[in-house]
């Protein structure tokens, strides 16, 4: 299976993630901390 394929595979099985935007990296930092606690397994 191709990196591509088993990254959609696993968006596919989680049906969610999460996509982070500011220019901020230690706002970004916190943000994905915060989503990955939450229980998001794939943030952007």
């Amino acid at each position: 299976m191709t990196n591509k394929r088993s990254i959609l595979t696993k968006i596919e099985a989680r049906k969610i993630s999460a996509i982070i935007r500011t220019d901020d990296q230690k706002l970004a930092a916190d943000a994905m901390s915060a989503a990955v606690a939450g229980g998001f397994r794939i943030v952007e």
